[in-house]
């Protein structure tokens, strides 16, 4: 991902969301500071390439990692509480939803939409 600052953070992240939570807020908070970031949606998926495709975002990062779809929830939800009022977000709700499922790896992400050099 060319956007992307560097970051002593490899993503995707694993562990507690007690544990996890606060870093990921530092982490999403100074990627969608960037100017090129136009956009950003927040969600939970079991699969990052098809969530890709689905939204047709520049980009898609997972950030959080985990078997249990209740931790995914709880992680995607802190973040979109977090930046739901955040002029760049494109998340509806200010809460968690949608159906990733415990029988597959769950993946906390943010698409995201840069700002093309022909946009300005």
């Amino acid at each position: 991902m060319t956007h992307r600052r560097k970051s002593a953070t490899d993503f995707p992240l694993k562990g507690w969301p007690k544990d996890i939570i606060p870093l990921l807020m530092r982490e999403v908070s100074s990627l969608i500071s960037l100017t090129e970031i136009r956009e950003f949606y927040i969600g939970r998926t079991n699969s990052l390439i098809a969530t890709k495709s689905r939204h047709g975002s520049d980009d898609i990062v997972g950030l959080y990692e985990t078997e249990s779809s209740e931790n995914a929830m709880d992680v995607e939800d802190a973040l979109i509480k977090r930046f739901h009022s955040h002029p760049k977000c494109s998340n509806d709700a200010s809460h968690s939803g949608g159906g990733a499922q415990d029988y597959f790896v769950n993946y906390v992400y943010i698409a995201i939409w840069t700002s093309k050099r022909n946009d300005r």
